[in-house]
């Protein structure tokens, strides 16, 4: 039971983040007409629900999440000043954190921590500087993260990443107590808003930091999104080459 709820909250992760980003298109005028769970492959089939000309498609493959906009809101994402655009991109990664630290305040005030305050401000500071946070803080933090990927995968490349099937095993080893759950599932989510901070096109922090290249040098920003696709790609593979070494050790 444990690991279905492990299974639902991490699902609702994934959600979040995309709903966040759905809700700072609204705010900023920008539309969009698919919200989308999981890795869209056109002959797989996946459940859609259609509201208010919004669909929400779940497919079969949930690792990640999207918006997808439609011609005219692409346009309109495109022509937003800075400040709105960052703010759009970093939504997801705002909903991460609070999500994140709604679980651990829920988790501190449950067992009687002492310090449940912390995540509670944490909270709070999130929402007041939000906009200040997805355009200034989002970019560095992460360069931050990438560094200290990059460090650890120096140290332990195949411990550092970890795919689908290194998620499950965590899923399955984290799943002896709902604390136990809430705490990871937190983890988890944390993670997701770190990783999306990295700085490599296709992340919502690579787009954040491609838009400033983009009004330095159009052409810098190409190389920028090719070294940044060549890095993900690489950061991903890695992953499932973990995944592969712990199926081969069972």
């Amino acid at each position: 039971m444990n690991i279905v709820v492990a299974v639902t909250l991490i699902l609702l992760a994934i959600i979040l983040h995309e709903i966040g980003h759905a809700w700072a298109m609204h705010s900023k005028g920008v539309e969009f007409e698919e919200i989308g769970i999981g890795l869209k492959v056109w002959w797989l089939p996946s459940l859609k629900i259609t509201c208010n000309g919004i669909v929400l498609r779940f497919n079969l493959i949930p690792i990640i999440g999207y918006v997808e906009n439609s011609e005219t809101g692409a346009r309109q994402l495109e022509k937003l000043p800075y400040s709105d655009f960052s703010y759009v991109m970093g939504a997801g990664i705002l909903v991460n954190l609070i999500y994140g630290f709604v679980l651990g305040l829920i988790v501190s005030l449950a067992s009687g921590g002492k310090f449940w305050f912390i995540p509670l401000l944490a909270i709070v500071i999130l929402w007041l500087f939000r906009k200040p946070f997805c355009k200034y803080l989002v970019p560095a933090l992460g360069l931050l993260v990438f560094t200290f990927i990059i460090y650890q995968i120096t140290k332990a490349p195949t411990e550092t990443m970890v795919g689908p099937i290194g998620l499950g095993i965590l899923v399955r080893d984290m799943s002896s107590s709902l604390t136990n759950v809430l705490i990871f599932v937190s983890a988890v989510s944390l993670s997701v808003a770190l990783v999306n901070m990295l700085p490599f096109f296709g992340l919502d922090g690579g787009r954040i930091v491609g838009r400033v290249i983009e009004k330095i040098s159009p052409t810098g920003a190409l190389v920028y999104k090719l070294v940044g696709l060549i890095l993900l790609s690489s950061m991903l593979i890695l992953a499932f080459a973990s995944d592969a070494l712990k199926l081969f050790k069972k």
